[in-house]
């Protein structure tokens, strides 16, 4: 973090501000885990509105506490979701694919790249394909 120009107070707040994201990344893989429940259990009542909801959330989260594959990979998802998937209903199989995804970046503490995490979505983007055709907005395009 750079000094800039900010005043001895504002540097101060920075650090404190600092401290308390870096406190709050070392658990945030338990908050992405219930977010992941949060929304297995949003798509197996079929409620659209609330899985986008929550992949908003992930998205808009995870990033800051150091998880920027999970915040990438929701962002996906919720594009998935609302283009191909709201009009017609939740595709159980792309869902599938989506949840797996995240339960392995947690469980494998992907967080960044990495070659295991450019594998599992290559993986994720070759599965979406032969299921129902070209993803938009690949993450691998990006």
């Amino acid at each position: 973090m750079s000094n800039g120009n900010f005043t001895v107070k504002q540097q101060k707040m920075l650090r404190k501000a600092q401290r308390i994201i870096d406190e709050a990344s070392l658990s945030y893989g338990d908050v992405l885990n219930q977010h992941i429940l949060t929304l297995k259990t949003s798509l197996d009542k079929n409620d659209i509105q609330d899985a986008i909801r929550i992949c908003h959330l992930i998205n808009s989260q995870a990033g800051t506490f150091g998880w920027h594959l999970a915040g990438e990979l929701s962002g996906w998802f919720k594009r998935v979701l609302i283009k191909q998937q709201q009009e017609s209903g939740l595709n159980s199989t792309v869902s599938r694919l989506f949840m797996d995804s995240l339960n392995h970046m947690v469980k494998q503490d992907l967080r960044a790249e990495s070659n295991a995490a450019v594998t599992l979505l290559r993986d994720l983007e070759t599965a979406l394909k032969s299921v129902s055709g070209s993803p938009d907005s690949s993450p691998l395009k990006r």
